[in-house]
């Protein structure tokens, strides 16, 4: 649609006014040093604006907010034996939790694991527990 498109390159605009400020311009890119101070940088903030102020009723007790959130979120049962699955991250994404746990711990070839650190439970592989979040927690719009 055109409002979409607009969108996108409005923000294609903002992204590459971004980049060309932290970008030397003799060397055509961008160093390390450089790429940290962009990502750090209040041109890439993740927060909407609108947050920037409190648009919510904060002067109550943290305990009268709710939080979903979840704890062990990689176990299918208990926390001693269970397996561990991304799948749990999908069910408690759908749920309408917004808060999970992942415990990541090293594994073979490099490759870090979630798993429940001194029991016997599973170990699935950390790359496909966050795509599993990507996928659900992030959707496209339209989905």
């Amino acid at each position: 649609t055109g409002e979409s498109s607009r969108g996108e390159e409005q923000w294609e605009a903002q992204a590459r006014l971004a980049f060309n400020c932290y970008a030397e311009t003799e060397q055509h890119g961008i160093d390390v040093q450089a790429f940290q101070q962009l990502l750090l940088s209040s041109v890439n903030s993740a927060w909407s604006p609108r947050h920037l102020v409190v648009h919510q009723d904060m002067t109550r007790p943290l305990s009268h907010y709710y939080i979903n959130s979840s704890h062990n979120t990689f176990l299918t049962g208990n926390q001693l034996t269970s397996d561990s699955s991304e799948l749990m991250y999908r069910h408690a994404l759908l749920s309408g939790l917004r808060c999970v746990e992942i415990d990541v711990f090293g594994g073979p070839n490099g490759e870090p694991q979630v798993y429940h650190k001194y029991t016997p439970t599973s170990r699935v592989s950390f790359r496909l527990v966050v795509q599993t979040i990507s996928d659900f927690a992030f959707p496209p719009r339209g989905r």
